[in-house]
């Protein structure tokens, strides 16, 4: 995803400024050699490589096996990542208090991840025992000791716990600054929709563009549709296009839609039904309510296939159980007609009708309405 990022970010890169960065290889063979030479903080370095299968191959028992040689061996680095091994919701309960104690020592060693990460278990209730004011410390430290996670915690909570938008813009504006992309991409909404402050759809480009340069589909997802809809940025059908699938296929199921619409719509690629069809299917795999609900307009439609009722119903039905009301909407026209003859029918368009007509969407309204 990296490569196909900055790939995109040298169309627009400012003159003077590189693109260049070492590859996972050499960045795991430099880590690997300061490691041999004693250096505990590298072979912590080593085993993150490790763990996520960057320049060397995934095995997340040799990387469990370097973090504690690393944390045994002073790095308060290395305890931190066997810390996030053992508090990954899949360990029995005794390895998080073991992973609490570790994240404590670290931080108090000022590794600002381990405060963070500690704020997050108080945040998630995974730590029980612990009050806000023992999250809002963390946190706090985290984010004193620059790591944009901590930031972007407390930026959460003051938008979620106390009401204060223009306190959140703040710690979402430290925490990408930080390096934290989730904070960018936030702080970056928040400038579009005018939330806490004035609305500046140029900075939310701006923000959403460093969430993608910094590995974050979902930052290049935001930055695509600014730049279809030329808002704050160019507009340019074609790199929005490009954004879509770089975020598409790192992950971002809301850009798999963005894109299949693009595919099939002709928007900064040539109009193409296969693509629009692939990349709908893959929003709704992924979890996109609105990827289902497309995937089963084409099955409705015999677009690039043959029409099919049953199986566009499958999949407005889920996108309807996925919270897209104007899907249930679907389903009830459906059973009240190419699916009438089912048993129970009229109950069941009657129930789906209602349920969006209820969100606003007058056809299902009007669908109620018996005709006069």
């Amino acid at each position: 995803m990296r490569a196909w990022c900055l790939a995109f970010a040298l169309l627009t890169l400012p003159a003077g400024v590189s693109a260049e960065s070492p590859t996972p290889e050499e960045s795991y063979g430099k880590a690997k050699q300061a490691c041999e030479q004693g250096n505990p903080d590298a072979c912590a370095l080593m085993g993150v490589h490790i763990q996520n299968g960057k320049g060397v191959a995934r095995d997340l028992s040799r990387a469990r096996g370097v973090f504690e040689q690393a944390c045994k061996n002073g790095s308060q680095i290395g305890c931190t990542d066997l810390a996030a091994l053992y508090s990954d919701g899949s360990e029995p309960t005794q390895r998080l208090t073991l992973a609490t104690t570790l994240y404590e020592k670290a931080c108090k060693a000022k590794v600002g991840r381990a405060c963070s990460s500690i704020a997050f278990l108080i945040r998630e209730k995974r730590i029980t025992a612990r009050k806000t004011k023992h999250f809002l410390s963390f946190a706090k430290q985290g984010c004193v000791l620059k790591n944009g996670w901590g930031c972007y915690l407390l930026g959460t909570d003051a938008l979620e716990r106390t009401n204060q938008p223009k306190v959140a813009r703040k710690h979402y504006a430290d925490s990408c600054t930080f390096g934290h992309a989730p904070g960018c991409i936030l702080l970056g909404q928040m400038h579009v929709s005018g939330k806490g402050g004035p609305t500046d759809s140029a900075r939310g480009a701006t923000l959403f563009y460093r969430a993608c340069d910094l590995g974050q589909p979902k930052g290049c997802g935001q930055l695509g549709r600014l730049t279809q809809a030329g808002l704050g940025i160019e507009k340019s059908p074609t790199k929005a296009a490009k954004l879509f699938k770089i975020a598409c296929d790192a992950g971002d199921e809301r850009s798999c839609t963005d894109l299949g619409m693009a595919c099939i719509k002709g928007l900064g690629v040539p109009l193409d039904y296969s693509c629009a069809k692939k990349r709908f299917k893959q929003a709704c795999e992924a979890g996109n309510a609105r990827g289902c609900t497309n995937f089963g307009l084409m099955a409705y439609r015999g677009l690039k296939q043959r029409k099919n009722v049953r199986k566009a119903l499958r999949y407005y039905e889920k996108a309807c159980a996925m919270g897209d009301p104007k899907s249930c909407g679907f389903v009830g026209l459906l059973y009240l007609d190419e699916l009438s003859t089912i048993p129970g029918s009229a109950g069941l368009a009657k129930q789906a009708l209602t349920r969006s007509c209820q969100a606003g969407h007058t056809f299902a309204c009007d669908a109620l309405t018996p005709p006069r």
